[in-house]
Order: C-alpha cells, then sequence, then structure tokens
C-alpha cells in the first residue's frame, strides 16, 4: 500500500470515526441516568467504534506534520492518543459490562471504585494537556487546517473541566474536539488531493 492511500484512508477512518464520536455523544445526551438501558448501551457503542477508528486513523495524520511541530506535537499527540484509548476501555465497559452486571441485579447506584476514579481522572487530564499541545501544534503547522487547533484547545478544556466537575460541558468540550478532528481530517484528505492533481494536470500521476 502505498503511503498516499494510507493518509487518505487514514483521513477517512478519522472523518468516520469522529462523526460516529459526535453522534455517540449526542445519543447519550437522550438517555438520562441510566447506565443500561438500550439507548445508553447503543450509544456507548457507537462511541467505542468511533474512537477505534480514531486510533487508527490519528498516527498517519500525525505523521504528516510531526517534522514541523516538534516535542510539543509528539506529546499532544501522544496524550490524544491515549485519551482515547482509555475512553475505548471505559466505552467496552459501559457497552457490555454494565449491561450484564444491571441483568443480574449486580449494578450498584453507589460511586465508582477508586482505582476506576483515578483511570477517569487520569483520561481527564490527558484530554487538557492533548487538547492544548496538539491544538497549539496544528495552529503552528503550516500544512494542516489551523482552525482545527483551536478547537482541540477549547474542547479540551471543556472536557476537562467538565468531567472533573460533571457538569454537560464535558460532552461538549468532546464534540467540539470530535470536529476539529473532522475538519482536520477533511483538511487532510483534500490537500493529498489537491497534490495529486498538482502533480500531472491531466491524469494526477506523478511523472
Amino acid at each position: 500500500m502505498s503511503s498516499r492511500t494510507l493518509s487518505r484512508l487514514s483521513g477517512i477512518s478519522l472523518f468516520i470515526g469522529s462523526l460516529l464520536l459526535i453522534i455517540g455523544t449526542i445519543l447519550n445526551f437522550f438517555a438520562g441516568n441510566s447506565q443500561i438501558s438500550t439507548l445508553s448501551t447503543a450509544s456507548a457503542l457507537i462511541r467505542l467504534i468511533g474512537g477505534m477508528l480514531i486510533v487508527l486513523g490519528l498516527p498517519s495524520i500525525y505523521a504528516r506534520f510531526a517534522g514541523r511541530v516538534g516535542i510539543v506535537g509528539l506529546i499532544g499527540f501522544i496524550c490524544t492518543l491515549f485519551l482515547f484509548l482509555i475512553g475505548m476501555a471505559s466505552e467496552a465497559i459501559l457497552a457490555f459490562i454494565f449491561p450484564f452486571l444491571g441483568a443480574h441485579g449486580l449494578l450498584g447506584g453507589g460511586r465508582p471504585p477508586l482505582g476506576l476514579l483515578i483511570f477517569y481522572s487520569f483520561g481527564d487530564l490527558l484530554g487538557l494537556i492533548g487538547g492544548i499541545l496538539l491544538g497549539i501544534a496544528v495552529m503552528r503547522s503550516t500544512i494542516l487546517p489551523r482552525w482545527a487547533g483551536l478547537l482541540f484547545i477549547i474542547g479540551g478544556l471543556f472536557y476537562a473541566i467538565g468531567s472533573l466537575l460533571r457538569l454537560p460541558i464535558g460532552d461538549a468540550g468532546l464534540i467540539i474536539f470530535a470536529v476539529g478532528l473532522i475538519w482536520l481530517a477533511m483538511g487532510m484528505v483534500s490537500k493529498q488531493s489537491t497534490l495529486e492533481e498538482a502533480a500531472h494536470p491531466l491524469t494526477g500521476v506523478r511523472a
């Protein structure tokens, strides 16, 4: 597989995954406080699939601008990647473990275990650091849609604050972050198409 094809597939994966993340987050608004309802389970499953596609697309997208953003971009990328990996683990619990526990009357209404709270808090911290640093890196880059970087910064701040204080702006921040990823994916795919057309004005094939 050529690097050109890999870059395009990564952009498509990032676009579809971010779109699914937005849909799953919006559906979760209508699920209420129930963690075992059909809607809650479906929204978690959609977010899980979206997160998997985002994780598939991020490395190749980062590789396109890695040489221009230095250590700031690297740290932002790593934090963002681990944020989605932690999110995937959380969504898997919501989609598969909680319904099983609820069906057997084993799901209590108390606070989660301390270890799980630390796990979630670590994810919140990664969202804050990753959003800010990745946003700065994207805005400093000359080959990416710079306004997507601003969405990463705003989304990371909203997500971290909302998750810490258990406010709805946490989900809003996640949606804003996902919109930034969609913008980034569209910018990368369109730029790749422009480069191919510029390579050969008639066939789009490099001589």
